[in-house]
């Protein structure tokens, strides 16, 4: 009779632990599945470097360094017109600053795309409404209904009033689509 308890005992220790393992597994999954449709997540820091004009690099209160690219905006590269004049203007905004970057995913690159945040100030509008970027459309779905109608409004304003990027109908003036004008497409297209 002993043996048969201690038997007994044995799978029911067996069956317990295999609960257990199961439970903690599942319970894992769905915490993970959470946590990648909680939405964004705020990641304060300091900007240390700015790369270009949509850019930049954050660090953390831990010193660790993240490379942020502005969601919902795309910025003339930096040897295309308005490039280093894009970057220097983010690097006057946020350069040495403590900010808040509202994270959403990263990108095939590895960098975090969020949008900055220096206090109230929703840097990456900025960029739109001086003209010195355009409204990523193609990623407007991914964006806050409110925010992707901000950013296309203030691209339309900076159109209007024919700021940096709009101020004619040259290849940095047109609306120009995810892949944008080649560096060589504006050769020879001065500022």
């Amino acid at each position: 009779m002993t043996n048969r308890i201690r038997s007994n005992y044995l799978c029911d220790a067996h069956w317990l632990a295999a609960t257990k393992r199961l439970f903690t597994s599942a319970l894992l999954l769905v915490l993970l599945q959470a946590a990648a449709h909680a939405g964004p997540r705020l990641l304060p820091g300091r900007i240390v470097r700015v790369t270009d004009g949509d850019t930049v690099t954050l660090q953390d209160e831990h010193q660790t360094l993240h490379k942020i690219r502005l969601a919902g905006i795309d910025a003339p590269e930096s040897k295309m017109p308005y490039g280093q004049t894009a970057t220097l203007f983010l690097t006057a905004l946020v350069l040495g600053k403590e900010v808040e970057a509202v994270t959403y995913k990263q990108d095939r690159y590895g960098r975090t795309i969020a949008t900055l945040m220096l206090g109230a100030q929703d840097v990456n509008l900025a960029m739109i409404q001086a003209g010195l970027a355009w409204h990523y459309k193609h990623y407007a779905k991914e964006q806050p209904a409110a925010e992707a109608r901000a950013y296309a409004q203030a691209e339309d304003l900076a159109r209007g009033e024919h700021l940096a990027l709009w101020q004619d109908s040259g290849p940095m003036g047109l609306a120009r689509q995810p892949t944008g004008a080649s560096i060589q497409e504006c050769q020879g297209y001065h500022v």
